[in-house]
């Protein structure tokens, strides 16, 4: 019941997001999603036993990801990276720590908007730990929903 209610207002947030996104605008705006969970996960980071969703939306007038995540707290951190597919690393595009409302990256370059059209980014998130021990993460290749357009 948790998960179907957060659900509802994630996807609520997004469409108050896309009200202030003008009609001639809207079709230069396309969702993206990622399941972030720890079997992606690469060293030197340690799984969690975590699963997120990231709902993000790039607009292509201003180059910006946006993005809501399912869950989280703020010792959260997050970093979007690539290009990079399952079980590699890319570079860092942007990062940032968790917050209630909306995360934004950007703006992007035109081989990042490719990069990003063909599922080549992911989005990690980073539970950081007392040292030694290093930090537990979770990630997911943020991957276009194909037929819908805003």
């Amino acid at each position: 019941m948790r998960r179907v209610i957060v659900g509802v207002l994630i996807l609520s947030s997004m469409a108050t997001g896309l009200a202030f996104v003008s009609p001639r605008d809207r079709a230069s705006v396309r969702p993206f999603i990622a399941l972030a969970h720890p079997g992606q996960v690469i060293q030197p980071h340690q799984a969690t036993d975590t699963n997120l969703t990231a709902f993000f939306l790039y607009d292509g007038r201003t180059k910006t990801l946006r993005f809501t995540v399912s869950e989280g707290d703020v010792n959260l951190h997050w970093a979007v990276r690539g290009p990079a597919g399952p079980g590699e690393t890319g570079p860092e595009i942007g990062f940032g720590l968790w917050s209630p409302g909306q995360l934004e990256v950007g703006p992007l370059t035109r081989a990042q908007v490719r990069d990003l059209r063909k599922g080549r980014l992911y989005v990690e998130f980073i539970e950081p730990v007392a040292l030694p021990e290093p930090p537990r993460a979770m990630r997911g290749q943020i991957l276009p929903v194909p037929g819908v357009r805003y």
